[in-house]
Formats: structure tokens, C-alpha cells, sequence
């Protein structure tokens, strides 16, 4: 099943549904025809749910339920899904020029700010924080047609891979990890940015210049060399746990079986409460949360990893490797179940399926090689050849990204331990200091041994403010932002006590290849950065 929402322009049709205040006055037909005749390019979709709701309960049932199909998934203010890129584009105008319109028909920006905030009402997306950001600074996001577009098209992408899932399109049998249509998006996405790196360089105020595309394939962007970090923090950590005598806690953890829309082996679950993957993982984050509160209380200092993938039904669930003392391993095992299992604990198998420890043998290797397969069927599939059901894994990879991206889930999460973002900026510096608080962790972010550099930095239990080296950040001018911030920072460098290190030397900009008419290239510059 592939739609490609390109495809389709809104049709011009009378609105039914919004006549239908008492649906006691209206027939089953009626209703499902002025579901339909919104969602053309849905047709089959709708019809063939209709027909398996109204096989098990009833004909006005299955009307009743392709009404809030319509009403929870397939709108967005007054339009119907799906909508293609291009009228996104253009809703994002038309919301953008009626804020610059009440914003120059004069008032005080205060009452300018209320009006074009209400304009994220009727999409029921979140305006701009103006306590955070400032007033004028949130009117100029509102004013952005940019801003606009990428709101409403996360939005829209959400609401209609919603809609796939809620009638069976996202698992194991026809789309697994995400529908069809979100990995085709997804696909599409990455083209569009790769023409983009294609056809832009960054110049610095020497003169230098590198291709766009060359800087981004040597950063953390890569899924190759984000995996390499990754197994690198992984595998320094282990090495910690080796040199203190900690032991290592495996454990897998899964939401309710009532945020799981299909069953792997077919058919989808009656029992399920309508939410989606996005809630799922607010569920789970929110358990942990409660879970970190309580190890935090007995003294329980664990430090690991965390990787987030879907379900078949594109369900997110943890894999987490933690390291701790053994004795702090009896406990936490304790508190997770305690807490994983302290809602919907009557479920059938929520003992044995919610809550999954490993042992973990050493003889059959080590902890980070059991995580590598986790961080590679999440990443790019390389160096494994199926995923769990059987299917090729560069291509089970690839609908796992598309399934986080859409729904805009963290796939992976360190726990404990020193910033990465400090280690990245240790490893900018390629020559040896003469600063000794700085040195040792220079030396070791730059051989790329993770373990030196937790030490470095207190070890894998010190807290944040008592690391010796954070990053240095200073604010940047209004003029050098798009919607003119008075308060953005940006990284400069290192900062040891009252120390700056600075490890970012040049202003970076954004410069676009545009052809002449010899067929030459010559520069049109975008932007500035560091």
C-alpha cells in the first residue's frame, strides 16, 4: 500500500459533517457517503475498515467510527487529509500573511501577538513561548511562512500515519515499523536534503571553503560514524564498569498492551485505547521518570544506555544496558517492576512480557556487543542480517527511522556520565594544551577512549556541576538570527572555571551554487554560523 499525498488536491465538496450536530438524525449511509466524499483518495482505505468494524459490531457502529476517523485523523482546521506538500505550503502563506496583515494594521504588539497566536488555535498547534523567546521574536516566527510549513507538516505527517495505524496499515503483515506512505515521505525528506547539501558550500572569512555534503558526511549525521560514537561511549563505559566491579543490568521494557494497535500474529487489538506511538513513549518516559525518582532515593547511581525502537505496530519500546554495584542491581530490579507493572497490572502476560531482564553471559561476549545489535538494526542494519520477524535489516532499519521520525521519538539516550556535547568539542582540539585540568580529557576524547575521558571528568557518578570542563557559550547578536532572538547562545568553546578554551575558530557561511548563464557557479550567501 503506497500513497504519496502529492498526489492528491483537496476536493470540492459540501461539508455534511458539520450539519451532523445529532447523529440520531442522520443514517448510517449518510454518513459514511460524507466521510467518503471528503476522503476520495482514502476511499478503499474507509471502506474496507467500515466493513471490518460493522462484521463485529454493527453497521452503525462502524459509521459512527469512520466519523472520528475523520474528526481525530484526517483534518487539520478546515481541511481534509491528505494534503500535498505544495497546499502545505500554501496554508503556511495563508497563515503567515494574515499575521503580517494584523501585525502592520497597527495595535501594540502585545494584542498582535494574541491575534496571530489564536491563528495556532484552529490547528491546535502550540504558538511560540514569548516569556521565553520574547514577543517580537515569537510575531516573527508567526510572520515565517517557514515556521508555518514545518509545523503544519509535522502535523499533518502525524495525523495521517495515525490514521494508517488506526486501521491496520502499520504491522507485521503489510507495513511493519511504520505504513508504506511514512517511509516514502521519509525517503523523499532525505532526497530533498541531499539536493540541498548538493547545491550549497560554507566559506569562511579567509577564503576557505568546503561542500556542504563533505562536512555533513564526516559528522554524527552519518549513520556510520554515529554508530562508531555510539559503541565507543558504549564500550568506554563497560571498561568503566570492568575497573570498579560493577555489574551490568539488561533489561527490555514495554508500554501496555492497550497502546499496542495490532497483534504480531494478526488482527488488530480490541482492546486498544486509541493513542498513539508518540503517547506511548510519553507513557513510558513518565513510568521512568517515576522509576529514576525512586533508585534516585536509595542512593542508586546507575550509568548506560538507552535505545527507543518500535514494535511491529509501531509501538516503542527501551532496550537499556545500565552498569551499577551488584547490590544496586537487586534493588532497581525491584523498583522497575514495581513501577512497570503498577498500572494495568491485570493484563494477561504483562508479568512475563512488560518487563524482560537478560542475563548476560560473559563467556558469549560482552555487554556492548550485546547492545551493538540493538544500536545497528536502529541505525543503518549494517553488520546484522535480519531483524526479529525475519525481514532483510538495512530495510527493517530503514522503516524504524522513518516510524521515529515521524512521530519524533529520541532513539538513543546516555544515562549518567559526562556530556557527549563536551567530549565533540574536547575532540576539536588536536594539539596537546597546557592546561591540566584540560589535558587528560583532550587526550583521551582525541584517541577516542571513553573511559579516560569519564575519568577525566570525575568519573561515571559525578554530577553535571561538578565536572571540571563545560561548554562555553556566548549570545549572539539579534541581527544574526532569523526571527531576530535576544537570547540564543551558541558554543564557542571550553570553559574551565573562569577559563574560556575556545575551540571553534572561524565564522562559517551558508552559500548556495547558483548557475550562470556560462554554466558556471558563482555564490549567493544564505547564512551565518559557527
Amino acid at each position: 500500500m503506497v500513497i504519496l499525498a502529492h498526489l492528491y488536491a483537496q476536493p470540492d465538496e459540501p461539508d455534511l459533517i458539520s450539519q451532523m450536530d445529532d447523529l440520531a438524525n442522520w443514517d448510517n449511509q449518510t454518513i459514511i457517503n460524507a466521510v467518503i466524499r471528503l476522503h476520495r483518495p482514502l476511499r478503499h482505505h474507509l471502506e474496507s475498515y467500515r466493513a471490518q468494524i460493522a462484521s463485529r459490531l454493527g453497521k452503525r457502529i462502524a459509521a459512527i467510527k469512520l466519523l472520528e476517523l475523520h474528526k481525530t485523523y484526517l483534518t487539520i482546521g478546515d481541511q481534509h487529509l491528505p494534503l500535498s506538500r505544495k497546499r502545505l505550503r500554501e496554508l503556511a502563506k495563508e497563515q503567515s500573511n494574515s499575521a503580517k496583515a494584523k501585525y502592520k494594521s497597527g495595535g501594540n504588539t502585545n494584542n498582535s501577538f494574541r491575534y496571530c497566536s489564536a491563528l495556532c488555535g484552529q490547528f491546535r498547534i502550540r504558538p511560540p513561548n514569548w516569556r521565553k523567546l520574547g514577543v517580537m521574536p515569537s510575531l516573527n516566527r508567526l510572520m515565517c511562512n517557514e515556521w508555518w510549513f514545518k509545523k503544519l507538516k509535522k502535523l499533518h505527517d502525524r495525523k495521517f500515519e495515525g490514521f494508517l495505524r488506526e486501521i491496520g496499515r502499520v504491522n507485521k503483515h503489510e507495513g511493519i515499523y511504520a505504513s508504506n506512505w511514512a517511509v516514502d515521505i521519509h525517503q523523499e525528506s532525505k532526497s530533498s536534503n541531499s539536493r540541498f547539501f548538493d547545491d550549497h558550500f560554507i566559506v569562511n572569512e579567509d577564503g576557505e571553503f568546503f561542500e556542504l555534503k563533505d562536512v555533513v558526511s564526516k559528522s554524527v549525521s552519518d549513520p556510520r560514524i554515529r554508530k562508531c560514537e555510539l559503541m565507543t561511549r558504549i564500550s568506554g563505559f563497560e571498561k568503566i564498569a570492568e575497573n570498579r566491579g560493577d555489574v551490568p543490568l539488561f533489561v527490555t521494557l514495554t508500554a501496555p498492551g492497550v497502546f499496542h494497535r495490532a497483534y504480531a500474529q494478526g488482527g488488530l487489538n480490541q482492546k486498544f485505547n486509541g493513542s498513539t506511538p508518540r503517547e506511548a513513549q510519553a507513557w513510558l518516559m513518565q513510568t521512568w521518570a517515576r522509576c529514576r525518582a525512586a533508585y534516585h532515593r536509595e542512593g542508586i547511581k546507575p550509568y548506560g544506555f538507552r535505545v527507543v525502537e518500535p514494535h511491529h505496530d509501531g509501538t516503542p519500546h527501551w532496550h537499556l544496558l545500565l552498569f551499577m554495584p551488584k547490590d544496586d542491581a537487586l534493588v532497581l530490579t525491584e523498583i522497575l517492576r514495581k513501577y512497570w507493572l503498577a498500572e494495568y497490572a491485570d493484563e494477561p502476560g504483562a508479568k512475563k512480557h512488560r518487563i524482560v531482564f537478560v542475563d548476560l553471559d560473559p563467556t558469549k561476549g560482552s555487554a556492548a556487543g550485546y547492545m551493538a545489535k540493538y544500536i545497528s538494526k536502529n541505525l543503518d542494519g549494517s553488520d546484522i542480517d535480519y531483524d526479529q520477524y525475519g525481514n532483510d535489516a538495512p530495510k527493517a532499519a530503514e522503516r524504524i527511522v522513518a516510524s521515529c521520525s515521524v512521530w519524533g521519538i529520541r532513539q538513543f539516550q546516555q544515562i549518567g556520565g559526562p556530556p557527549v556535547s563536551v567530549w565533540r568539542e574536547l575532540r576539536r582540539l588536536r594539539k596537546p594544551c597546557s592546561y591540566p585540568d584540560l589535558e587528560p580529557a583532550r587526550e583521551a576524547a582525541d584517541s577516542g577512549d571513553w573511559s579516560g575521558y569519564v575519568r577525566a571528568m570525575g568519573g561515571p557518578l559525578s554530577v553535571r556541576s561538578a565536572m571540571p570542563i563545560r561548554l562555553a557559550r556566548k549570545f549572539i547578536s539579534p541581527d544574526k538570527t532569523r526571527y531576530r532572538d535576544a537570547y540564543t547562545k551558541q558554543i564557542v568553546g571550553l570553559e574551565l572555571g573562569t577559563v574560556i578554551v575556545p575551540t571553534r575558530f572561524h565564522e562559517w557561511t551558508l552559500v548556495r551554487k547558483v548557475a550562470s548563464e556560462s554554466g558556471s557557479r558563482r555564490e549567493a550567501p544564505l547564512d551565518s554560523c559557527q
